[in-house]
């Protein structure tokens, strides 16, 4: 619902003559769908988990570090001010419970790494499949946790503060996938 109308506006301003048809599944389905012939193509984050596919990049993702508002580290974190998101040091956060994406998702690696660049391991309280569930989770006070910029709102008072970081972690890339041979042409 957030990435896929970008990733096809993408793509048909690049291939306007290719008929698009939509199968959503996870990535792992998506790239095994490409290597078994069901589908020519299709779009997720890196990494890809099977070699034998190749990619384009079509646009990167920023990640934020999202922080309840009723949490007690407010008072020490950088005001927000209007749509401007500052910068903070997640070594802040090393003591805080974390809401992960769970195991089988692929940022959740890239999240682990995060904290361990800043010399820590995160003290996962809570897992979902979903964005919107961890961007909830974090808002009710359940934990901090990472999201992708497309859940971003910094006027919602519902929602959760967000925060930037430094990290050799901090964006990720989608791409179309599809097989070593393949050619992506209008059926």
């Amino acid at each position: 619902r957030y990435y896929l109308p970008k990733l096809i506006s993408n793509f048909k301003q690049e291939c306007p003559t290719v008929d698009v048809s939509i199968m959503e599944h996870s990535s792992v389905e998506l790239e095994i769908s490409v290597l078994e012939n069901n589908i020519d193509f299709c779009f997720l984050p890196l990494p890809l988990k099977h070699k034998n596919l190749k990619y384009k990049p079509v646009f990167e993702e920023k990640i934020y570090i999202a922080v309840p508002r009723n949490c007690a580290l407010v008072p020490k974190l950088p005001p927000i001010i209007g749509s401007d998101i500052p910068m903070v040091e997640l070594d802040l956060f090393r003591n805080m419970p974390f809401v992960f994406l769970k195991d089988k998702q692929r940022f959740t690696t890239a999240g682990v790494k995060i904290c361990e660049e800043y010399g820590f391991k995160p003290n996962i309280v809570f897992k979902s499949d979903d964005w919107d569930t961890i961007d909830a989770m974090i808002s009710k006070g359940l934990g901090v946790g990472f999201v992708p910029e497309v859940l971003v709102n910094t006027n919602d008072p519902d929602k959760p503060l967000y925060y930037r970081f430094r990290s050799s972690q901090n964006a990720r890339q989608y791409v179309m996938a599809y097989k070593n041979a393949q050619k992506i042409t209008p059926e």
